[in-house]
């Protein structure tokens, strides 16, 4: 893991060197998290002078010297911004996360430097770490994420025969949660939502118990090691409502439409994403369902289960090999029940991969 710090680190300071700043400090601990190895709550990260330097409180003196990799790590005992360290007193151009410092603590920067006399020049930059860096996956983050896809794959498969009429959703979503445990952690709170819930895009499990002929919407994902999955799947029991049935073909075309898209697309390394969420849209609205689709067709995941790139008709990325994302067209009727089929992809040069395994015909059981 040292290699791979080394080599992220090494693209902060390239990017250092191009804006014409002597520093970043990096306060986002996801990004944090993702250069250094640091998975606590309070943690602060500074490029300087060809060093990287860690700080944190007592708290995690043991964690950081066990997880983190750093030139130095160096233990504060005021508040960061109030008293930040003496490294900054040598830093003519301070680039900082505009996203992830408030204006209060941009505030005290700008008066640390000001009551020194200091001219330092502290420059507010988007979150190029985010949406530069931690966009493409490297071989061990893509290992990870698939792994986190097949334990997704395996609970599901023990979820099945789970799944009677009169159980309650919290039962099914506390099955999920425990096996998840067993491995890992979940990367968000569990979807089950059966019947009319299911017509909710983000229902969240509730006492309602399953009944005969229902649909039953489960959005899960499994973090490991940091990295998350994330995959549903629509199965009914008993029977299939007759325009649920319509409703479930429609949206398993549309799928498979935005991931054709992908494959025969994918020497190409300039794809806009709202053209892939235009093939799955322009499919559904075609078949007269278009306003019960709502939402954008998949997004990124990695460490965090929401990420860069955004498919969405709304959207400027591009997809790019090594990026991995949902696929996830749905559709909800209100008052009858909801649609959705979400898989993981890995968009590779050349080739287009399903991390999601599971069965996504028409499940009936």
């Amino acid at each position: 893991m040292e290699e791979i710090y080394k080599n992220r680190q090494k693209k902060v300071f390239e990017y250092i060197f191009k804006r014409n700043l002597d520093g970043l400090l990096v306060t986002d601990l996801v990004n944090i998290r993702y250069l250094s190895g640091f998975t606590g709550s309070n943690g602060y990260l500074l490029f300087f002078d060809d060093q990287v330097y860690f700080y944190t409180d007592f708290r995690y003196k043991l964690q950081s010297e066990r997880e983190v990799f750093a030139d130095k790590i160096i233990i504060i005992k005021k508040n960061f911004f109030l008293s930040p360290p003496k490294e900054f007193l040598k830093i003519k151009r301070l680039g900082i996360e505009r996203e992830s410092v408030n204006i209060d603590n941009y505030n005290k920067i700008l008066n640390y430097f000001k009551k020194r006399n200091k001219k330092t020049k502290v420059v507010p930059l988007p979150n190029f770490i985010k949406e530069e860096l931690r966009i493409i996956k490297d071989e061990e983050e893509i290992k990870l994420i698939s792994k986190a896809s097949s334990i997704v794959d395996e609970v599901f498969g023990k979820l099945l025969k789970e799944i009677k009429e009169g159980v309650s959703e919290k039962d099914l979503a506390l099955f999920i949660e425990n096996e998840f445990r067993k491995k890992g952690d979940i990367a968000f709170p569990v979807i089950v939502a059966s019947g009319e819930n299911s017509a909710l895009p983000h229902a969240r499990a509730s006492d309602k118990k399953i009944k005969f002929g229902e649909a039953i919407v489960i959005d899960i994902g499994v973090r490991y090691n940091n990295y998350c999955s994330d995959m549903t799947r629509t199965i009914f029991l008993g029977k299939v409502d007759d325009e649920l049935k319509k409703v479930y073909q429609i949206v398993y075309d549309a799928q498979k439409r935005a991931i054709d898209f992908l494959i025969k697309n994918s020497e190409n390394k300039k794809i806009k994403t709202k053209d892939v969420d235009f093939e799955a849209r322009s499919y559904i609205k075609n078949k007269g369902y278009g306003e019960y689709f709502g939402h954008g067709l998949g997004h990124g995941v990695g460490l965090e289960v929401h990420e860069k790139p955004w498919l969405s008709f709304l959207s400027k990325d591009r997809i790019k090999p090594n990026m991995i994302f949902t696929i996830e067209p749905g559709i909800y009727l209100p008052n009858i029940g909801g649609v959705r089929i979400e898989d993981l992809i890995l968009f590779k040069e050349k080739e287009v991969i399903l991390l999601s395994q599971s069965e996504k015909n028409l499940l009936v059981l």
